[in-house]
């Protein structure tokens, strides 16, 4: 599998005014993630409400800030990730859990996508 699962959750957010511009749905080694920018906290607050509620993934997604200054270090800019975090049964095994994160992603996707179009 390739990272097609992830791409398309990117472009559901991107067609949904978030920026995202960088991702990597992990294959098996690493934890998947979802780096983004938006205009406002509101936007930032809205997604987390939709992967709060998606009940039915199969882990916990959470938004993280993280900062980053300019060249000249005076100017500072948020940007957010999406990354998965325990199981809802059990501890995350990036190995183990590999299937399921990548069946998340579509999950996430049509979550986002529902919220979006039903607003």
């Amino acid at each position: 599998m390739g990272d097609e699962p992830i791409r398309r959750l990117c472009q559901v957010l991107t067609n949904n005014g978030y920026v995202t511009f960088s991702s990597c749905e992990g294959h098996g080694k690493d934890k998947p993630y979802i780096c983004f920018r938006c205009k406002s906290t509101s936007a930032v607050a809205g997604l987390s409400y939709i992967l709060d509620k998606t009940a039915i993934a199969n882990f916990i997604w959470e938004i993280k800030v993280h900062s980053q200054t300019g060249m000249n270090n005076n100017r500072f800019r948020a940007y957010y990730t999406i990354n998965p975090e325990e199981s809802r049964r059990e501890s995350l095994d990036i190995v183990k859990d590999k299937k399921q994160l990548i069946e998340d992603f579509d999950i996430l996707g049509y979550s986002i996508l529902d919220y979006f179009l039903n607003r």
